[in-house]
């Protein structure tokens, strides 16, 4: 028997969307039409998108070089801002 039964990775990826890329562009549409309608800060939503790009990046093992390439860029604008200011 399959030990794994309770993998809400696998469970979420394959009943919601089929595939993960598919999952993940899903996910993040939804986020940010949540936070949007919510009327979140620009800066809030980037950041919340890429907690959840982190948190999804194990099991994507590619995408972990994006999100870090993400996340450097925006702390680089985060710093910018607020050396301008």
């Amino acid at each position: 028997m399959n030990e794994n039964y309770l993998d809400f990775w696998d469970l979420l990826v394959n009943e919601v969307a089929g595939s993960s890329t598919l999952f993940l562009a899903l996910a993040l549409i939804i986020i940010v039409y949540i936070a949007v309608k919510s009327r979140f800060p620009n800066s809030a939503v980037m950041a919340i998108c890429i907690l959840f790009l982190l948190i999804v990046s194990p099991f994507i093992p590619t995408l972990l070089a994006y999100v870090v390439l993400v996340i450097t860029s925006f702390t680089g604008w985060q710093v910018a801002r607020l050396i301008h200011r």
